[in-house]
């Protein structure tokens, strides 16, 4: 009797679910089209952790499948039959799907259904329903359906071409291509037929506006009288945010009890919305300032829809003109378009976070800064803030003029 057990080889999220089968005279392993966050399987149980949610259920049940097809097909091998990896591949395929080649559109369905099985968030999920009508549109405009084998780089060129005739902004056309090859390359994995060449579909990126306040212009935010309690709320929204380096849907969620003490230093004690990451985030002076103006609490929380129209009316009663380059979206084309505008307009509740990670490059050590924003890589961080390698250099050698060997 063979038995068939499930395991993870590898810590990246999503991780493939693979299958081992094993008897007396053969051991062999096989890849399902399973993915999961390992932070979700138990290794000692060999399936989803939790199995009273909807993606624990949905996973627990096709491996229940999976295993009754295998334990079939094996008690019906002949002495003719090779048992190998193959083999066990072959089983876990569902033919009907395999032998059919999918549209593209049919297999993206199936990738988003993935993803949601798979826990991404609802964002994720809807930001990939969107790109899914996007190409349905594309599609509807070429007047023909395409095959999933067909995505190539022929499709992609015609696909960004679309894309810039409808005024989309090459910054978006360039992640747009890159989700195509991630679908791709989803597909490749689960073992359906793809153009051998669309690994090599590409798009040239825009460096995208950076927009952020500098240290003279948030002291002049905090100067300004606010002729309403809402505006005066939002202001110092805006100031503590551009201490703390949050994400909006982190920082309307900081609160008195939230801050903890250790040696003398205040901290918020957090856990970050997107990311799930526990923080540790600094109350640096211009925030405790703001807190003992309010005898120790944060500002009434607001939507993020008012944030960002209170946020952009006291720019403006603080003076914030200067002529800068950005994107603002216009109505009546259903896109952002860019251009020079006042600064305050093109002020968002974004603003904030880019501003604490761009004001303090280079003044506070890269690692520290990461560490209150959040951010997990060097390289995203440096992307973030518009920094190159150049600019890493520059940095360096600043601080290297300044020491005294």
């Amino acid at each position: 009797m063979a038995t068939v057990n499930f395991l993870l080889q590898s810590k990246k999220n999503p991780s493939p679910i693979y299958v081992r089968v094993r008897d007396r005279n053969f051991d062999a392993k096989g890849k399902t089209n399973l993915f999961i966050d390992p932070d979700n399987w138990s290794e000692k149980k060999r399936q989803p952790k939790n199995l009273k949610d909807a993606d624990g259920k949905y996973i627990q049940s096709k491996l229940s499948e999976i295993e009754t097809k295998i334990i079939n097909a094996f008690n019906k091998v002949d002495d003719n039959t090779i048992l190998d990896s193959q083999w066990i591949s072959r089983i876990i395929s569902n033919e009907k799907e395999k032998n059919v080649k999918p549209l593209f559109l049919e297999y993206f369905d199936m990738y988003i259904k993935d993803k949601e099985s798979t826990g991404s968030t609802f964002l994720m999920v809807r930001r990939y329903k969107t790109i899914k009508n996007l190409i349905s549109k594309f599609e509807a405009s070429l007047n023909r359906k395409v095959f999933l084998k067909d995505v190539d780089i022929k499709y992609a060129e015609e696909f960004c071409r679309y894309l810039a005739k409808h005024k989309y902004k090459q910054s978006y056309i360039f992640r747009l291509t890159k989700h195509l090859k991630t679908v791709c390359f989803h597909a490749k994995a689960a073992g359906y037929e793809t153009s051998n060449n669309f690994e090599l579909i590409k798009s040239k990126d825009k460096k995208a506006y950076k927009i952020y306040l500098s240290l003279d212009e948030i002291k002049t935010i905090e100067e300004t009288p606010m002729p309403t309690e809402s505006l005066d709320n939002a202001r110092d929204w805006l100031v503590i945010s551009c201490f703390l380096g949050q994400r909006v849907s982190d920082l309307m969620r900081c609160k008195k009890s939230l801050i903890r003490e250790i040696n003398g230093n205040q901290f918020i004690d957090l856990t970050q919305k997107k990311t799930k990451k526990e923080m540790m985030i600094a109350i640096l002076p211009p925030v405790r300032q703001i807190l003992e103006k309010r005898n120790g609490e944060f500002p009434r929380p607001i939507s993020d829809q008012r944030y960002n129209e209170y946020i952009k009316e006291v720019c403006k009663i603080a003076g914030l003109a200067e002529l800068t380059g950005g994107s603002i979206y216009d109505a009546s084309l259903q896109r952002d378009v860019d251009s020079k505008y006042e600064k305050w307009k093109l002020i968002s509740s974004h603003v904030g976070r880019r501003s604490f990670a761009t004001n303090f490059y280079g003044k506070i050590p890269t690692t520290y800064l990461m560490a209150q924003t959040g951010h997990t890589t060097e390289k995203s961080f440096l992307e973030y803030i518009g920094k190159g390698r150049l600019d890493h250099i520059s940095v360096l050698m600043e601080i290297y003029n300044k020491v005294n060997f």
